[in-house]
């Protein structure tokens, strides 16, 4: 595996795994569906990212339509 799948494959596994940080004694109702929210998103391009790094060589060129 290079250094750059390494370190994004790193990159993808943070996101994956990265906290909401919800405080619920000091967030309110839209603070708390914000941060949920972003920790969707994150989690979302985790997967997407993963999923691409997964992707043979053949996949990738057609998804860049050089195939």
């Amino acid at each position: 595996m290079k250094t750059l799948e390494k370190r994004l494959r790193m990159l993808a596994e943070s996101l994956k795994d990265s906290d909401s940080n919800v405080d619920s004694y000091h967030d309110g109702a839209m603070e708390s569906a914000i941060k949920y929210a972003k920790q969707g998103v994150k989690e979302e391009i985790g997967d997407l990212l993963e999923e691409i790094l997964n992707m043979d060589e053949e996949t990738i060129n057609k998804e860049l339509g050089e195939a």
